[in-house]
């Protein structure tokens, strides 16, 4: 069994920082996957390697991507362009489902932000647009059923959905 892994990165140092539960304390580790690492996502992909995703920056109009057998060693990150055209791609993650492996992120659609999504070797589109700024979207298979969480941007709202 795996122990609780948390990803993250710090405004004063854009990294990859990952905190494990080891017996009784967290381990906190540093990895500089880029030059700039924010919004890290870390899980296990199909094919058994943990994957990060990332963003890059907060203009940065490609995702990051990197591979890792052990949490330590991690490959030279690739930076595929998902959007074409994209002004931003934000707070990325991935599913994987009987479908294949799924990725979503934050991006304009016009005037606000919208959750995208696609699945790998697809084409790209708009998973979910309530009509007003979203960002930062998680999504689980819970008890039979896919539930996603939200951010709503609104100034007057901004709350987690």
């Amino acid at each position: 069994m795996i122990n609780p892994i948390i990803a993250y990165f710090k405004n004063e140092d854009e990294s990859l920082f990952l905190s494990q539960w080891n017996e009784s304390q967290w381990k906190h580790s540093r990895f500089p996957l880029a030059p700039r690492v924010r919004d890290p996502f870390v899980s296990m992909n199909a094919k058994g390697l943990w994957q990060c995703l990332f963003t890059e920056s907060w203009n940065s109009q490609q995702i990051g991507c990197s591979l890792s057998k052990d949490l330590i060693h991690w490959e030279e990150p690739t930076f595929p362009y998902v959007l074409p055209g994209a002004k931003t791609c934000w707070a990325p993650e991935f599913l994987i489902s009987d479908s294949g492996e799924f990725w979503y992120w934050s991006s304009f659609k016009g005037s606000h932000t919208v959750i995208w999504g696609k699945y790998l070797e697809k084409e790209p589109f708009v998973l979910f647009d309530p009509g007003y700024p979203v960002i930062d979207a998680t999504i689980r298979f819970y008890d039979g059923e896919w539930e996603m969480a939200f951010k709503d941007e609104r100034d007057e709202y901004k709350a987690i959905r």
